[in-house]
Parts: C-alpha cells; structure tokens; sequence
C-alpha cells in the first residue's frame, strides 16, 4: 500500500510540472527573408511562459553574417494569477556576401533546461538589387509606398551610425569622424543616453563642437538625430582600426539596460607623396600662412629689435617648429618665446583643428649701417590640392644707428663677500646633550640634505618647463663669467666695449 501511495504522489507531481513546461513558448524570427547586402536584417528571439530564470541567447557562428546591434526586453504580466515572464532579444545582422545562409537553431537556458529555436533560411541579394527599378504597377492600381531615396528598407528605431570623411589620408592630414545617434519619436528613454568613444590606438584625437540636434526622417519613422564629432590626425603612415563606439540607454525605470555599437572603421593612411617635395619641408601638413613683423625699423648699436612670425591655418599646429631667421650684416638673432593658440576652427559647414603659431625673435646688431632681414620661407603640403604649397615674408630693413658709451664699469678690488664667524660658546657648564647645538645640527643634515635635493630637482624641472626662466638663468651665470674675465683687462677702452656687449647679450638673453 505504501508504494502505491509514493506512485501516486510521482504521478501527480508530474502531472503539476507538465503544464508549467509545456506553457514555455521559444521562437525566433527574421523580420523579412530577403535583403541586399550591406543591409540591416532584425533577429528576433523571444521567450515566454512561467519562468523563473532565462540566459542569454547562445548565438552560433554566422559566416558572413555580423551582428551590428543588441538589444533585450523584459516585461511581467499576472494572468488568473500566475505571473508570465516575457523576454525579448533583437539582434540587427548584416550581411557581408551575397548568397543563401541557414541560420541554426539557437540554444536559450531557461530554469534548468536548453530550449532550442527553430532553424531560419535569409537570402542575401547583391547590393545592386537594392537600387534597381521595381516593375511598374498595373495603371488600376496604386502604387505601393516606398521609403524615400537613400533609406533602407529595415530602420531600427534606435540606431547609431559611424563614418569618416575620408578613409585613406595623407599622414599629418585631418580626418572627422561622426556618430550620429538616432532616436524615434516614439521611443522614450529614461535618461540621456551614455556615449563611449571608439578606441583610436595610434591617432591623434582631438574632440570638436557637437553639431545640432535635428529632426530626420527615415522610412516611415521620425527621429531625433545627435551629432559628435572628432578630429582624428595620423602620425605617420601605415593602417589605423577605429573601434566601435558604444551607445547605452534604458527605456523604462523597470526594463534593463541596453546597449547598441557601432561598426569599427578602417584607415589606410598614405605618406606623403615624393614627388615635388622641397628640400627643407619640415613636415607641415595643412592650409598655412606666414605673416612676420617687426617692433620698429630704427636702433642702436647694442639695442634689439623685436621680430613676431605668425604662423596661421588649418592643420596639427602642434607639430610645426620655429623657422631659422637670418639677416645680412653683423647682428646675432636668438628666439626669445613662442605661443600656440589651437583650437577648432570652421570652414562652411565643417570643423578643422587650427589656429596659430607666434615665434618672437630678438635682433641685436653689432655695428651701425643697414640689416636685411632675408625672406622666410615655410613649406608645408596641402591635402586638398594633394601638393607641396609654400609661404613666404617679404625682407625687412633696420636702420642702424651709432650707439653711446655707457657708464663706465669701475673694477672690484677684491672679493666683497665677508663671512661672520660665531665662535660664542654660550654657557661653561656641561650641559646635556640635546642642548648642544652641533647635535641639532648632525640630526638636520639628513634634512638638509633632502631639502637640498629637492630644491635640485625643482629648479631642473622648472628650467625644463620654462624656457625663459632657463634663459634668464643660464644669461645671468654667463654674464657674471664674462664680467669676472673684464675685470682682469688692463685696457679700459676694450673692457668698456667688451661691458657693453656683454650687457647687450644679457638683455637679449633674457
């Protein structure tokens, strides 16, 4: 009797477990049979029943076929009292290659068991069967609507999208690159969705103004398009792999979070072509002026005069070094500075990374007469006419006049600096050891010695950082040397010229 009992308790537990299994309902589905390539086609699989656990879709290996887009739905309804779990997975796949491709059947885990999905057939046409003209319809009939020119046939109701204005560059040359973000107006986000950049390993990337946000319309849908844009500039030649860039959103406070990626972009980057390259071309890469300028067109001996280049346009303005500027006639020329101002600049309806250079000279003439400023000459090469272009100044004139003697420099008789020595020995009686001043001082030099390092390493680092601070410093230990070698001089006449000079190479030093 007993076993009868235990029997009958199996059988009505199955009994109770099979309803509950045979109410889980898997399917998966294309949303046509049928596309071109390079279109987008929707995989939908979709779960159903009284679960209490479902895992992600074990897609399989599609040959030729790339998923583009992922996204998932969850919802929970409470029929006759029992809660019914939905989950909804959509992915959009893209077909490399024309041809007739069988999608398997797909596992999904759901409590304690596999389910599998039906098996799935798509065609893929050539791209050219996208574009070619539907037979006309019969004149008793209307015509069918049709997506506007330049839409595909498939428009998911949020999608991104990635390209560049140019997929093989020159090295140096710029190249934008846009995402667009598209939202249907019936699509309600929770939220502003959060954007991550594609990876840019090797470029030079530098970010420009968002374009405005605008309405566009696609198929049968409207949507609401965001713009980013980045300016990407090559280094050298060679290929670049822009990454995917990654959307991520929520649709409702209770729907998880989604997330959609765009495709990765190849660069083929040119160098710079041989033909027709000057012999001293830097490297500029861009559309560049050169404008140069002088404080004033009258000095003395021993006086500067200022000199300003200006090197202005599109272009990584980063990279451009000071041009050599020569005169004719005795002078010394130094550079005593230089400004970078970089930052977007547009043309028309485009962003390009520009803007200016200003390397400031100092001329220091040696002798009175005329100096010529020769002509500076800059070459760069200009990706949009694909050659190498060339800005010149025109020579500028100084008129040197006679200079005046200065006061003249007496000579130092000896050294000037005293030191003081302490030899007070305080009190006479031992007094204990701490109140030695000897080993205060012992227990400081370690102190010392690290304060001394540091200050070392910070006055390396701020005349690495600061270029006219080092000049300042290293034109103030040249001077006090050449001073020290006057002052040794028997002859005042020289040892006044050779101060002056000295004096002269100070200021302009500085």
């Amino acid at each position: 009797m007993k076993r009868i009992r235990v029997a009958m308790a199996c059988v009505l537990a199955l009994l109770v477990m099979l309803p509950a299994w045979a109410e889980v309902d898997l399917h998966a589905s294309l949303n046509r049979d049928t596309a071109a390539v390079g279109e987008v086609v929707q995989l939908t699989v979709a779960v159903s029943g009284a679960l209490t656990g479902v895992g992600d879709p074990r897609l399989p290996q599609l040959d030729y076929l790339n998923v583009v887009s992922t996204s998932s739905q969850k919802s929970i309804q409470f029929i006759n009292g029992q809660m019914q779990t939905t989950t909804t997975w959509v992915y959009g796949i893209r077909a490399s290659r024309e041809g007739t491709y069988t999608i398997p059947a797909i596992e999904v885990p759901v409590d304690d068991r596999v389910l599998s999905t039906q098996v799935l057939t798509l065609r893929v046409l050539p791209p050219a069967s996208a574009s070619r003209p539907s037979p006309a319809p019969p004149p008793d009939l209307a015509p069918p609507d049709e997506p506007p020119p330049g839409t595909q046939p498939s428009v998911e109701p949020i999608q991104a999208i990635t390209e560049v204005s140019n997929r093989t560059p020159y090295a140096g040359e710029q190249v934008t690159l846009t995402l667009r973000f598209y939202q249907a107006h019936s699509v309600m986000l929770i939220g502003n969705a959060e954007y991550s950049p594609p990876t840019t390993d090797g470029l030079i990337s530098e970010p420009l103004p968002d374009g405005p946000q605008r309405t566009e319309r696609l198929g049968n849908m409207s949507f609401e398009v965001a713009t980013r844009q980045t300016a990407l500039i090559a280094p050298a030649p060679g290929q670049y792999t822009i990454g995917p860039a990654t959307i991520t959103f929520r649709r409702g406070y209770m729907q998880p979070e989604e997330s959609i990626q765009t495709d990765p972009i190849t660069l083929d980057v040119r160098p710079l072509p041989e033909r027709g390259r000057p012999a001293d071309f830097g490297g500029a890469v861009g559309n560049l002026d050169l404008a140069v300028s002088l404080s004033t067109p009258r000095v003395r001996v021993g006086e500067a005069a200022s000199l300003r280049l200006t090197i202005s346009g599109t272009g990584d303005l980063r990279q451009i070094e000071a041009p050599e500027v020569t005169v004719d006639g005795d002078a010394r020329v130094y550079q005593s500075g230089e400004e970078r101002k970089i930052e977007p600049q547009q043309r028309g309806q485009e962003f390009a990374i520009g803007g200016s250079v200003t390397f400031d000279y100092l001329i220091m003439p040696r002798e009175a007469g005329t100096l010529t400023v020769n002509p500076v000459v800059m070459h760069y090469f200009n990706p949009r006419s694909g050659r190498y272009e060339s800005s010149q100044s025109a020579a500028l004139s100084i008129d040197v006049a006679p200079g005046e003697m200065g006061e003249t420099v007496i000579e130092a008789p000896g050294d000037e600096l005293r030191y003081i020595k302490d030899n007070a020995l305080g009190l006479h009686t031992r007094p204990p050891i701490t109140s030695n001043v000897l080993f205060w001082l012992l227990q400081a030099l370690p102190l010392v010695g690290l304060g001394l390092a540091y200050m070392h390493r910070a006055e390396q680092l701020r005349r690495a950082r600061d270029p006219r601070y080092r000049r300042r410093v290293e034109a103030a230990a040249h001077a006090r040397r050449q001073l020290s070698e006057i002052s040794r001089m028997q002859q005042p006449a020289e040892a006044y010229r050779r101060g002056d000079e000295v004096l002269a190479e100070y200021i302009a030093a500085r």
